[in-house]
């Protein structure tokens, strides 16, 4: 069996876009054939047609892409036409030296470069250089796992990580030093449900954990869950909150802020923001739903009548509040009746994008920062108003150190 891979460029109306071919013809059986597209996020995708006849080409691809290809066998070249649509376009391909990983690789740089929150503090060039000469030995995607990590680490993009095989994997692992024997059990052990009690008349607990279920559908009920519980305690007159985010490492940020949709009432309630602080998505909330800039995230909309306005709202946080767990912070702390209480978060108060980088590959990177209702930009993280060391109990909350003094702020 033997693998070449041929690159060319359509010059197309205001850009260049550079098609990769590969050709594999094993032992018995047909020609193969395949083209990655990276600036169309098309990798390997296989042709339904390839067929060599004398000195003749042609490869038709009717699945992902509707386009022919239609050429000749030159002298170390192959030139020829690309049919897209309605449109045809001189396509000369040459020899590639670049193997399929080293163009996934090139392909993660060129993005980082352009789109990543730290890329002004990166030695691109010698980044570079580093990275190929890791990808000379790479023969199969998950080998280039590696080379995407050193990425990140080059950007110190702790909240970005590379997404393959269904596993999520950044450049570096948890540090369970700074948390509490209490909190890590319960953040990583069977402490999953979303929990609310009421401490008093008017006082109630709610304790919004992660939330990474991606089945369709579950976004839905998680948010009508916390809407529920939180009705539930507005009809018996609970006006003043303390929402635990201690265990909250991540997920759907959308569906934690549009279950609170009582607590928020309509309007801006955060951002997403640049390097340079200006707005990129604003957070809104609208009859119930939450919406970035004009685009509705959450379709639950209200789902109680409870007509009570929010009293005060208690914040608690620690060193596994993450990602989304720490969007809910940064916007609950946004309204002026609330006040965060435990220890500092995880700082992963960045915003992320998934870019495909390669075939079942996704490299997640930070674009920017969280931002509150206020415009307060929060770049390392979400620092508590009341600092309180330790002292988790979640099995007797009456007992939780952190609980206790956010009843005294809500009760003075």
């Amino acid at each position: 069996m033997y693998q070449k891979r041929w690159a060319g460029t359509v010059s197309a109306p205001g850009q260049n876009v550079t098609l990769h071919f590969g050709f594999e013809k094993p032992f018995f059986g047909k020609l193969k054939c395949d083209v990655s597209i990276p600036q169309q996020h098309i990798f390997e995708l296989p042709a339904s047609e390839c067929l060599i006849r004398g000195d003749s080409l042609y490869l038709e691809f009717s699945d992902g892409m509707t386009a022919k290809y239609k050429a000749r066998m030159g002298n170390g070249q192959i030139p020829g036409k690309w049919i897209q649509g309605d449109h045809t376009f001189p396509l000369t391909l040459n020899k590639s030296e670049r193997t399929l990983f080293q163009l996934y690789a090139e392909y993660a740089l060129h993005i980082a470069e352009q789109n990543a929150l730290n890329r002004k503090d990166v030695d691109w060039v010698k980044l570079n250089k580093m990275a190929l000469r890791m990808t000379e030995d790479v023969t199969s995607a998950d080998q280039l796992i590696p080379v995407l990590q050193l990425i990140l680490q080059n950007l110190r993009d702790k909240h970005g990580f590379v997404f393959f095989n269904s596993k999520s994997m950044g450049y570096e692992t948890d540090d369970f030093k700074n948390i509490s024997p209490a909190l890590r059990q319960a953040a990583y052990g069977n402490d999953k449900d979303i929990v609310s009690v009421r401490i008093s008349d008017s006082v109630a607990y709610l304790r919004i954990p992660k939330f990474v279920d991606s089945q369709p559908g579950m976004d839905k009920k998680y948010n009508e869950e916390i809407q529920r519980q939180v009705c539930v305690l507005m009809d018996k007159n609970v006006s003043s909150w303390i929402v635990d985010l201690r265990l909250n490492y991540g997920g759907n940020m959308f569906a934690m802020l549009g279950g609170l949709n009582k607590l928020f009432g309509d309007g801006k309630i955060g951002s997403f923001t640049d390097k340079d602080g200006k707005e990129s998505g604003g957070w809104i909330m609208k009859g119930g739903d939450f919406y970035e800039q004009q685009e509705q995230k959450t379709s639950s909309g209200i789902k109680c009548n409870a007509r009570l306005k929010p009293g005060k709202i208690a914040i608690l946080t620690g060193p596994v509040t993450a990602s989304s767990g720490e969007a809910v912070a940064v916007a609950l702390r946004g309204l002026n009746n609330s006040k965060i209480f435990g220890e500092p978060t995880k700082g992963f108060t960045s915003s992320l994008s998934g870019l495909n980088v390669g075939k079942g590959i996704v490299l997640f990177i930070s674009t920017g920062y969280y931002s509150d209702g206020k415009g307060r930009v929060y770049n390392h993280g979400v620092t508590p108003d009341i600092p309180i060391k330790d002292g988790d109990n979640f099995n007797d909350i009456l007992k939780d150190k952190k609980v206790t003094a956010a009843i005294k702020w809500i009760t003075e």
